[in-house]
């Protein structure tokens, strides 16, 4: 193995890390402000994975992602649609009973051929992993509709 690929191997690992720390500390803190960080940082990993979904079906593949979420929104949220007909959606919501957690981030799939599937979104160390699959989710709805 060459110092190079190791080298690699060494960042990734620490910035891993290095983003489970981060990632755990917006989850515990379940405020308005930690919440939106953490959606404004899913937004970010939204805009590199649809990249990455680009590079594979190609540049002009219809996936769409919306504005990036405010927080004077009235719902700060954003969306990604695919073929213009399924669209993952996460957005800021708050718990209607009061309690030490009031804010939190709830994702929603609808289109075609999904049946309009809602979860909360949890921080969690697998978090970017969970988007990715969210998103293969939408992909894998986007391919059973062709």
């Amino acid at each position: 193995m060459s110092r190079e690929i190791f080298a690699r191997r060494v960042w990734s690992l620490r910035d891993s890390w290095t983003e489970r720390r981060d990632l755990k500390a917006l989850g515990a803190g379940n405020t308005l402000y930690s919440q939106f960080e953490l959606l404004e940082i899913l937004y970010r990993w939204t805009l590199e994975s649809v990249a990455d979904i680009r590079s594979v079906y190609g540049p002009d593949f219809d996936i769409t992602v919306g504005p990036p979420p405010a927080l004077d929104q009235a719902v700060p949220a954003f969306s990604v649609t695919v073929g213009g007909r399924i669209t993952l959606t996460i957005s800021l919501a708050q718990r209607r009973r009061t309690d030490d957690s009031p804010w939190y981030l709830h994702m929603n799939v609808e289109g075609d051929s999904t049946p309009g599937a809602t979860t909360e979104w949890r921080a969690s160390n697998s978090a970017r992993g969970r988007l990715q699959d969210a998103l293969l989710t939408v992909l894998g709805a986007y391919e059973r509709g062709r």
